[in-house]
């Protein structure tokens, strides 16, 4: 069962920031999971909220959206509010910055594209030339809750590894992935937890199974249920890197 890291080491340092995807490189894990937006300017920036309120700890009204800034104005915000406690300013990334950062490594990326709630024209296409102007193809897993983007992704990429998010239950889930030619599916953990039969109906269409909503007592019935990863904000406690620690919640 792979480690993916949900915004990098989230439970450690702000969110979706290069701080937090080094740090889930030395914690060891498999994966990392980050999330991609349009700036004004159509560059693909690395950051979960549609707004900025969130992560830069304000209370703006109306609300600052993402789209409405230029990667410059963008990367000179704070967004360190993200994490409780943190002791200095972190900024959003650029998704170049993150490629760059985990190219030399063996990480798995998944790339969740928030198109959800707005639709970012030409998203896809962009984010696939950027993945392949590094290399990285290999090693990519695009995901989404917005399931027309990621057949749009694998109509346009057809050797591309691409992953529907689910947040509620379907009936046939894994007929319904394999229908469209999508290689995974990514439950948050009480979906999960709700379809028993899951993985077993997933590995009949060979659909990978990733989960996310992981709390440590969910841990031993993902192992149980053989799910191919997990997706958590603290990677440390599951892999075997020397800085891992013990914990309960």
């Amino acid at each position: 069962m792979k480690i993916f890291a949900h915004r990098g080491a989230m439970g450690q340092l702000p969110e979706n920031t290069l701080e937090s995807f080094h740090k889930a490189i030395e914690l060891d894990a498999d994966g990392i999971e980050l999330d991609v937006q349009l700036s004004r300017d159509g560059r693909l920036v690395v950051i979960h909220d549609e707004t900025l309120n969130r992560v830069c700890g304000k209370t703006y009204l109306p609300p600052l959206y993402v789209k409405d800034f230029s990667l410059c104005e963008l990367k000179k915000m704070d967004v360190s509010a993200s994490c409780p406690g943190a002791l200095f300013v972190s900024h959003i990334p650029a998704l170049e910055e993150v490629l760059e950062l985990v190219k030399p490594t063996s990480l798995l990326i998944n790339i969740e594209l928030k198109t959800d709630i707005i639709s970012y024209n030409g998203i896809e296409e962009k984010l696939i030339q950027t993945v392949r102007d590094f290399g990285l193809n290999q090693r990519i897993i695009y995901s989404s809750f917005n399931h027309l983007t990621v057949a749009r992704i694998k109509r346009l990429a057809s050797e591309s590894n691409t992953a529907f998010i689910l947040s509620q239950k379907l009936l046939n889930v894994a007929e319904y992935a394999a229908k469209y030619g999508i290689n995974a599916i990514h439950p948050d953990f009480h979906t999960f937890a709700g379809s028993p039969d899951m993985t077993e109906q997933c590995r009949k269409h060979s659909v990978d199974v990733r989960v996310w909503n992981i709390r440590d007592k969910d841990v031993d019935f993902c192992r149980e249920q053989h799910v191919d990863a997990i997706i958590t904000n603290y990677p440390e406690r599951f892999t075997n890197n020397p800085q891992k620690e013990n914990y309960e919640e």
